[in-house]
This record gives structure tokens, C-alpha cells and sequence, in this order.
């Protein structure tokens, strides 16, 4: 049974740390159709699979592109990734960073059950270029945490350019990855069945922006 509102849209966000680029198509949907209420949930992989199964949600963005049966997965954003450190940690010395190989200091990753997608795309640009696994990683249960431990000098960790800068202040420093760029991508899930006249609207405005 359909638990969804006529007129209602529920959105469900997972590990995608795309928020503020979610803001100005939302914004336009409030304003094109104001009758139309939007809910924004955070849920972990598994709950967004599960709710877009039940009805419980309309659309899920996160960072994971192996979507279940069912179940569309379109590219929305591609961030680009910047090794993020201290900002006198010795890597920043130099105007570029490079993976290979891979340099030989303690490494701050998210938990992979609440960020199974990021964890799905960096862990594998870690090991790229025949690099073995880090000898010294370090979890974090959130994007703050682990921001706070790489400002702390606790270690160093592949983030998008975006949100590394808004902790600039607070003694975070970045370096672009050279060999090659590497990007960070959220992807936009919804059920192929599931398609209305609002619910395409809401997904050609994301579409829109990518």
C-alpha cells in the first residue's frame, strides 16, 4: 500500500553530503507549486532502499550507484575531491597531492554503515594504481567528526572540495588530486513504477542541475 500524499513529496537523503546544492531546486519547486509539500528524511542505505520499496518515499539521493531491482539510479552531481589536512601537515607543502602512491599517513574515513556510498567510491581510489590498503585508518561517525580529527592533525582524508572549504577557519587545508582529478558523485534514486506528473517535475528540476 502507497503510504505517500497526493500532495506530498518525500525525500529521502543518504550519506550524499550534497545539501546545499539541494537547496536552490528545492527552493524553485516551493515556489513553482506551493501547494506541494516537500519532507526531507535522513536515512542510512538500506532504510532509503526499503522506504523507496514501501512508498514511504518518493526520490532518494545518495552516493551509491548500485541501485536494487526496481530501482533507478541517474548521475545528479559530481563534486570534485581534495585531499584534506591539517594546515601545516607536510603534505600541504606541496601544490598538489597525488595517491600514487599512496601517502604513508593515518587516514580519517566515515562509518561505512551510515556512509556506505562515499565509502563505496573512495575506498577503491585508495587502493587505485596498485596502492595497498592504508596500515592506519581512522572512523569517523560523521562528516564533522571527521573533519574535526583531519583539523586536530589526527590525519589526513579524501573529501569534496565544497565542504572541505567551510572549515577553513578552523585550520583545515586541501590540496587538488593530480593523476587524475578524482570526483565524488550523488546519485538520484527513484522506483521505475512510481512515476506521477509532481514527482517528474521534482526529478527533471534535480536532473536540471547536474
Amino acid at each position: 500500500m502507497c503510504l505517500i500524499s497526493p500532495q506530498t513529496l518525500n525525500i529521502a537523503l543518504s550519506d550524499c553530503l550534497a545539501y546545499l546544492r539541494l537547496s536552490e531546486p528545492l527552493a524553485e519547486q516551493q515556489r513553482r507549486n506551493p501547494g506541494i509539500h516537500i519532507r526531507l528524511r535522513e536515512r542510512n542505505l538500506a532504510q532509503l532502499h526499503h522506504g523507496l520499496s514501501t512508498g514511504e518515499f518518493n526520490v532518494g539521493l545518495c552516493q551509491s550507484p548500485r541501485a536494487p531491482v526496481g530501482i533507478e539510479a541517474s548521475p545528479l552531481w559530481r563534486e570534485p575531491l581534495v585531499l584534506a589536512a591539517s594546515e601545516n601537515h607536510p603534505l600541504m607543502a606541496d601544490q598538489a597531492a597525488s595517491l600514487n602512491p599512496l601517502p604513508p599517513f593515518t587516514w580519517v574515513t566515515l562509518d561505512r554503515e551510515a556512509y556506505a556510498g562515499y565509502r563505496d567510491q573512495v575506498d577503491p581510489l585508495l587502493r587505485s594504481g596498485g596502492n595497498a590498503r592504508p596500515s592506519s585508518i581512522i572512523t569517523a561517525q560523521s562528516f564533522d567528526l571527521m573533519m574535526t580529527m583531519v583539523a586536530a592533525g589526527y590525519g589526513v582524508c579524501l573529501a569534496p572540495m565544497s565542504h572541505v572549504r567551510r572549515y577553513r577557519a578552523f585550520g583545515i587545508a586541501w590540496r587538488q588530486i593530480e593523476d587524475p582529478p578524482m570526483t565524488l558523485t550523488t546519485y538520484l534514486w527513484h522506483r521505475k513504477d512510481a512515476g506521477n506528473d509532481m514527482l517528474n517535475k521534482l526529478v527533471d528540476a534535480l536532473l536540471a542541475t547536474s
